[in-house]
């Protein structure tokens, strides 16, 4: 049980630090980033993005990989990030 609640900490760790680091080269580049991957000392996080300027929301789709080979699939919409 140890083990497993070690992995969900990471997997929770690296979703926030995917996401932030996709904001921050988002706000640094000069054009929409489709798909990125980032490599922690917890492990890889690969995303696709699908902008939606109606909605002004960027969708997120992302596969976590931990350094414990666990793996996570998942989705999140960032409000307020597109802009005009």
């Amino acid at each position: 049980m140890a083990k497993n609640h070690l992995e969900q900490l990471k997997i929770e760790s690296l979703i926030q630090l995917g996401i932030e680091s996709y904001k921050d080269d988002l706000k640094n580049s000069n054009h929409f980033l489709n798909e990125k991957h980032y490599y922690f000392p917890l492990g890889d996080v690969s995303i696709e993005a699908t902008a939606d300027p109606q909605q002004d929301q960027i969708i997120i789709d992302f596969l976590i990989i931990t350094d414990g080979n666990q793996k996570y699939i998942g989705s999140i919409i960032l409000q307020d990030t597109i802009e005009q």
